[in-house]
Order: C-alpha cells, then structure tokens, then sequence
C-alpha cells in the first residue's frame, strides 16, 4: 500500500486526531497509538458500547496498533523518544502548552530526528504559526461550526443557527491534518528535513465557507443561512424531501422526469402534482416520497439532474446506483 513504508506514532484524543490517523493508517502506515496508562484514550468509553468496547473508538482506532507509555515519567518519556528516533510521523492534539510541560517540544523531537513531520492538531492553531487570543481555548465539534461560519448559514433563519448532523467540525481538520501530513512526507523525502504542520478545527471550519467567503468579498453581502424557504416542513419531512430542488425550473423538470418513471404508480402519482410544484416550499415537500420511498434520486441522475436527494443515513449507505 502507498504508505507502508510510513510510521505514524499517534499521541492524539478524541475524533480529530483518530480521524487523521485513521486515513493513514488505511493507506497503510505504521500507525502506533500511545495511550496513557488507566482508561486510556477516552474515546475507549464513548458510547454506545457492545460488549464492554467502544463501538466509535474501534470503527476510529482500525489498522493500528497501541502501547501505553506513561509520558508523566521520566521512564515514559525516554520510550517515546526512542521510538521517535524511527519514526516518520507523530500526530498530537493536546491544548497548547501541553507537548512542552512534559519536556516533549517539537523542537526537541526534532533533533532526535530531523526528517519528524510533527502534526498539532488544536482548537485554534499553534503559537509558532501565529498568535491567537483563542489559542489556550478548547475546542470540539459545535465550537467549530459555530465559530467557523457554518451554524450562520445552516438552518431555517439567521435566529435559529443549526449545527450540520455529522461532526464535520471534528472530521474535516482529521482530513486536512492528513493531507498537510502527506505534503510534509513528500518534503521530508526531497529534502531529509522534517516540518511542524498545525491545523486548527477553527480554520478548518472557516475552510468549508469558500464558496459564502468569495460571494461575500465579491459583493460585501453577508451570508445568510441557505435554502431558508425550502424548510417550511416538519423535520420528518426535510430528511425525505428533495432539499437542493428549490427553483421553479428545476422543479417542473424533475416532475416530468417522475412523470416517465418506468413504475406507472410513480408516474402517475406525479402527473398529478404538476400544477401544485410551483409553490416553491410545497413543491419541494411534494418530492420527498421520491426520495427514500420510491427510489427516484437515482432517477433523477439519469434525467441530467445534479442535485440529490436528502437520504436518510441507512438509506444513503445502502443506495446503490444500477444499470
């Protein structure tokens, strides 16, 4: 695998941390979790558990390996510079501050080995990359998507700001983590020198606003939460409906799409919704038998429409596309 030849040693907690690991450890890396001795990462005790284990630690914690190291202890930390000397990555999502206190700094693991890619991963980056008056903060999921921007244009209205289901506050800095992580090894293999690599759950959270961030600069209006009309209904219906279909135009196309379904029961059904589509918020609620019930979004795919349908989370795992 592309990564076998990698070492990874990780010190992290929690999801963010166990995220990036996990995506090398599935490209092939060495991954070698360090854990305090007791209870371990807390993530072993996040429930719900089966069998006494963690189900969210074991599906985060796949294809590594783990070894308690005591980092409190002189003994301790005398094993994890040893096994810094044959590493090629360590990943660490302390606060601030923590890394140095126990004797641990970057740049002291870096003169054990100069070719260390380092990635910290924190609330609201590292001091060395710039200062921050957030930087001693903790953080997690909803504090990034609250301060990153993502709460402000997600929801019914700009009063009632809504957190995005998944934890993509805590996921996409794993995945960006990873990926400044695989740059640095590049680095390190031109050039035999390692690098420090922050990533801030903040900055991560800004990130995802690229789009809301250059309409803003390009016509000074502020963000507002999106798709706002499309939400007049009850949230049984908004997992079912067809969320992105909210113009006119795209709405009667989907209708005569339904309309020349192979089933007639679901052709039928929207011949009669025809004239009732174009009230906007009814017309997108009228779609949201398509979307899990009658297994349209597929449909719509070979019609030439983008958009997909809002599945549930069972039903978008078991969607397959078909000939």
């Amino acid at each position: 695998m592309s990564l076998d030849d990698v070492r990874v040693l990780d010190l992290t907690r929690l999801l963010p941390g166990a995220y990036c690991s996990l995506l090398l450890a599935d490209m092939g890396a060495d991954v070698v979790k360090v854990e305090p001795p007791g209870a371990g990462d807390y993530m072993r005790w996040y429930p719900p558990l089966v069998d006494g284990q963690s189900v969210l630690f074991n599906a985060l914690n796949r294809n590594k390996r783990s070894l308690v190291v005591d980092l409190k202890t002189e003994a301790g930390r005398d094993i994890l510079l040893r096994l810094v000397e044959t590493a090629d990555v360590l990943v660490e999502n302390f606060r601030v501050g923590v890394m140095e206190r126990l004797g641990l700094p970057y740049e002291r693991l870096s003169e054990v080995n100069s070719k260390l890619v380092y990635a910290a991963l924190r609330g609201f980056g590292d001091p060395r990359t710039g200062e921050s008056p957030y930087s001693t903060w903790p953080s997690y999921d909803v504090v990034a998507q609250a301060m990153g921007g993502l709460m402000g244009i997600t929801g019914p209205d700009v009063d009632h700001p809504t957190k995005v289901g998944p934890g993509v506050g805590d996921i996409v800095p794993g995945i960006l983590t990873a990926v400044a992580v695989l740059a640095a090894l590049r680095h390190a293999e031109r050039t035999g020198e390692g690098q420090f690599v922050d990533v801030s759950l903040f900055e991560a959270g800004v990130s995802l606003g690229v789009w809301e961030a250059g309409k803003y600069f390009a016509t000074g209006e502020i963000p507002q939460p999106q798709h706002a009309s499309a939400v007049a209904g009850s949230a049984s219906n908004l997992r079912r409906m067809v969320g992105p279909l909210l113009d006119v135009e795209t709405l009667e196309r989907a209708v005569r799409i339904l309309c020349e379904h192979p089933s007639r029961r679901i052709a039928r059904r929207f011949e009669l919704e025809q004239e009732r589509v174009r009230i906007l918020p009814a017309g997108a609620l009228i779609l949201h038998a398509c979307a899990v019930r009658l297994g349209a979004p597929l449909w719509f795919c070979k019609g030439g429409i983008r958009e997909g349908a809002v599945l549930e989370m069972v039903a978008a795992r078991l969607e397959r596309p078909s000939a």
